[in-house]
């Protein structure tokens, strides 16, 4: 099993006890049928990255909590979907579900900020991708994308 470390992973791993978390990642992921039944499933807009924390977003704004229970154990292959050489579709899929999950939850000021600020700090990282043709490319879609702000609308219940 994969451990996350630094900071924010040492509080938790060390708890024995179940402790009230903002989101769990996709891979361990255990819900209850009746809050499926009431918040719906995963939003198809989003693609591989993101779907987890809005989901667990979605599902605290309903009233329930998301909990980290220490004694579970779920082995997940860390990576396996996504791993190996640099992937420039799922690269841009992370930026492109970020940029929907922002306008999905904290509206379209904070959508259009942060359009702004991923152009002008994609745009800054150019010259230290010019000897990665995959990254430059991505580089240059993501902030394409975002410049256009081609995100669809999040349709709200």
């Amino acid at each position: 099993p994969q451990r996350q470390g630094g900071i924010l992973g040492k509080k938790f791993w060390h708890s024995k006890e179940p402790l009230t978390v903002d989101f769990v990642i996709g891979a361990a992921l255990v819900v209850r049928s009746e809050v499926i039944d009431k918040v719906g499933l995963m939003d198809e807009n989003l693609f591989f990255y993101n779907d987890d924390l809005d989901w667990c977003l979605t599902i605290r704004q309903a009233g329930y909590k998301i909990y980290f229970v220490p004694e579970a154990e779920i082995i997940h292959y860390g990576g396996y979907s996504s791993h190996g050489a640099f992937n420039q579709r799922l690269f841009v899929e992370g930026f492109k579900g970020g940029l929907y999950f922002c306008r999905k939850h904290y509206g379209e000021l904070a959508f259009h900020a942060y359009r702004f600020l991923l152009c002008l700090c994609l745009s800054l990282s150019l010259p230290f991708m010019i000897f990665n043709s995959a990254k430059l490319k991505a580089y240059i879609e993501i902030i394409s994308l975002a410049w256009r702000g081609q995100i669809p609308k999040p349709v709200l219940k």
